[in-house]
């Protein structure tokens, strides 16, 4: 990730390291930054990187 930006998650106060995707409880594909503890569950999907496009 280019800029720092904090983990999305609750009251997480991490540096983001992966931006992906999540389900939201009302069934929307929301974008999310997250850091690397939380971008390891199981609900995260991370985008793509650069050279895997």
């Amino acid at each position: 990730m280019s800029q720092e930006k904090r983990c999305d998650y609750n009251t997480c106060k991490e540096i983001a390291t992966t931006k992906g995707h999540v389900w939201t409880r009302d069934k929307e594909f929301i974008e999310v930054n997250a850091c690397d503890e939380h971008s390891k569950l199981s609900g995260f999907f991370p985008e793509p990187k650069e050279e895997d496009k």
